[in-house]
């Protein structure tokens, strides 16, 4: 696990350079918020344990949820008590 914040790591499961997509997962140790940040490319995601929403909608996503950011759309996460 690298460290990317306080209690923020990430795992780096598959770095392809020749087609630009990478897999990771992302940790994260107690409550907070990811700060806003948006992506280059399309972000897909599966919520394995715990649960999370962006403070732009009213929507939790929990365990098994899937998520979708499309690229540059700013986003913010709010990680409730674990």
């Amino acid at each position: 696990w690298l460290p990317q914040a306080d209690n923020v790591w990430f795992r780096p499961l598959c770095l392809n350079r020749s087609q630009s997509y990478w897999v990771t997962l992302l940790k994260v140790g107690k409550s907070g918020i990811l700060s806003r940040h948006r992506h280059h490319q399309p972000v897909h995601g599966l919520v394995l344990k715990g649960q999370w929403h962006y403070l732009e909608h009213y929507w939790i996503a929990d365990e098994g949820s899937d998520v979708f950011e499309p690229p540059g759309k700013p986003t913010n996460w709010r990680y409730p008590e674990m």
